[in-house]
């Protein structure tokens, strides 16, 4: 006869197997979502590695009962250590247009994998010294980078054109940022002591963003069930609505005559709220109608020529760079060179002098 009478660890145990588990595979299944369909996407080539490495974290921190063997389950703590980094990557590739990891991010990545790997061979015995700095350490980068991309995704969210992005923008941060940090607070306080609750915590946090994550990203089409395709599914992209044609002159108007774009602290609120347009209007016109992805793009798009018309006037050929770019828009250096850089695959330096040389030859 079967004993139905569990005490409270199977009770723990099962719950925990129920949650676990089923957050595994929703991992991976976003993982396989992410190398078919985006593979060439910096995105998803990061939400693809956060999942995985997620995925071995959980299966590496599960019950006693149910851990692996030593040599697999070291093999999924060292896979689970850059999750944190890969969290970060993943939020500035969303939310920075041609996101590139820099020195700086693969610096972090380097000393976070060197403490985590310290800390693992601690853990499997095979040194026996920890770096009494390591776990302070690692508490301090996990709150640098966590601050780090809640302000850039945050920050970002006024110039930010393609609305569904924006929206998206305070939900990740709510449920990345938040999540993150409460999985490591919990950790450092009740870990010692509920070892087990705290490895299911983490796994009911993680449970429903991966739940999220393969909701998103898939989509049940009817029509394919009938084979056949989804009427109206051709759709016309960057064409102005009909309705808003009268608002594109008057965005054309501010632009070209008015030169707008000549203010430092020109926002899209501001010039929505100049216009005497909804903010929501103007952005769905300069995102789907001009097809630009930020208000940013937009500006340099005027203010980068306005900067080459500059620098091909004779009476400007001795006026410094800064100025020429202040007196377009620009509020500091920096960000021109950014944005000239991208535009003209060169500096501003470099074009002005090839411009005067070409000049001069002919």
């Amino acid at each position: 006869m079967v004993n139905f009478n569990l005490d409270s660890n199977s009770n723990m145990l099962i719950i925990d197997a129920l949650i676990r588990y089923p957050t595994v595979a929703f991992l991976l299944l976003v993982a396989l979502l992410c190398y078919r369909d985006g593979k060439n996407q910096a995105p998803a080539k990061y939400a693809a590695l956060l999942t995985i490495s997620l995925a071995a974290m959980l299966l590496s921190l599960s019950q006693p009962e149910l851990q692996l063997s030593r040599t697999p389950l070291f093999i999924l703590h060292i896979i689970a250590i850059p999750n944190i980094i890969f969290v970060w990557w993943l939020g500035l590739s969303m939310f920075q247009e041609g996101f590139k990891p820099k020195i700086i991010h693969w610096t972090v990545f380097i000393v976070w994998a060197f403490i985590g790997c310290i800390d693992k061979l601690v853990y499997f015995e095979f040194i026996a010294n920890p770096l009494f700095w390591a776990p302070i350490l690692s508490d301090v980068l996990v709150f640098i980078i966590m601050i780090h991309l809640a302000y850039i995704t945050l920050s970002g969210r006024a110039n930010d054109l393609v609305e569904p992005r924006r929206r998206l923008r305070l939900f990740f941060v709510l449920a990345t940022v938040i999540g993150t940090l409460s999985i490591v607070t919990v950790e450092e306080i009740y870990s010692s002591e509920f070892a087990n609750e705290v490895a299911l915590f983490r796994s009911a946090v993680i449970f429903p963003l991966s739940l999220w994550g393969v909701l998103w990203l898939t989509k049940l089409h009817p029509e394919k069930l009938l084979f056949q395709s989804k009427p109206g599914e051709a759709i016309a992209i960057n064409e102005i609505d009909p309705r808003d044609k009268l608002l594109n002159l008057q965005l054309t108007e501010q632009m070209n005559e008015q030169k707008v774009y000549l203010e430092q602290s020109l926002t899209i609120r501001s010039l929505a709220t100049l216009m005497s347009t909804p903010e929501h209007r103007l952005r769905s016109l300069i995102n789907k109608g001009l097809g630009y992805r930020n208000f940013s793009d937009f500006l340099n798009s005027f203010r980068l020529q306005s900067v080459k018309l500059a620098f091909k006037d004779p009476t400007k050929a001795r006026l410094p760079i800064l100025t020429i770019a202040m007196d377009a828009g620009y509020n500091s250096l920096a960000p021109f060179n950014r944005a000239f850089l991208k535009a003209e695959g060169t500096t501003p330096t470099l074009y002005r002098q090839n411009f005067l040389h070409s000049t001069d030859l002919n």
